[in-house]
């Protein structure tokens, strides 16, 4: 249970961005802020062999260039006697150094973010922080096909542990047809061990519109000495102006 837990906590340092281009369900962060008066809520389920989480999180725009998140998750296990558990909250903060345009220069920014609290299942959990760079790369004039890599460090303290660790994903975007997208990336770094443990992750969404969009992924460790369980999420994105 630890090494499913430590590794769902070392993927959080992405997955709790809140995103404007990518959105989720991508764990490549991409070079872009939810903007000035918007809020953003992001909300999905993630299942292993070994866990079952429910994940929330909100963004909000402060000021043109920069985002806010707050955000958290609970779950249980899924052994004979389950165990309940939490983590949270895990606040974010994002800044857009320069935002990306088709056919130009990507663009860039800077995020880093902290969780404190952990109780039951994930209590070995004590606490986490992290910053990382965003890169985008828009493809064409369309916004068709976009290219996302980020670069950071984590650093985590459990129970039995306190170890810093590189923390890297990069990943493609793909427009389909209409409002269907799909997506495939690679992405490393675990807090936890000495070892880069790698994943893939690839999934779809479809976007009704501008402001909302539902989606679903399937994800598995590829390498390292503790590799990710397969696992597969599903959650919707919903924005407004307030």
């Amino acid at each position: 249970m630890q090494r499913a837990s430590c590794g769902a906590l070392a993927g959080a340092y992405l997955l709790f961005s809140a995103l404007v281009h990518a959105g989720r369900p991508m764990i490549a962060d991409d070079a872009g802020v939810v903007g000035k008066s918007n809020l953003q809520l992001e909300t999905w389920l993630r299942l292993d062999e070994e866990t079952l989480e429910h994940w929330a999180v909100l963004g909000f725009g402060p000021l043109e260039p920069l985002e806010l998140s707050l955000g958290g998750r609970h779950g249980s296990t899924l052994e004979s006697d389950p165990r309940y558990g939490a983590t949270g909250p895990l606040l974010q903060a994002k800044y857009l150094v320069f935002a990306p345009e088709p056919r130009a220069l990507p663009g860039l920014a800077l995020a880093a973010g902290l969780s404190t609290f952990s109780l039951g299942a994930f209590s070995d959990e004590v606490w986490s922080g992290y910053g990382y760079a965003a890169v985008t790369q828009i493809l064409g004039s369309d916004e068709g096909v976009l290219i996302h890599a980020n670069v950071g460090a984590a650093h985590s303290g459990f129970e039995d542990a306190r170890d810093t660790a590189l923390i890297w994903a990069i990943g493609s975007q793909l427009r389909v047809i209409g409002g269907l997208y799909c997506f495939g990336e690679l992405f490393s770094g675990d807090p936890d061990t000495d070892d880069a443990d790698g994943a893939a992750h690839a999934g779809a969404k479809y976007a009704f519109s501008d402001s909302f969009h539902i989606d679903a992924t399937f994800g598995t460790g590829v390498w390292g000495d503790a590799k990710l369980p397969p696992f597969a999420t599903a959650g919707i994105r919903w924005q407004t102006s307030f």
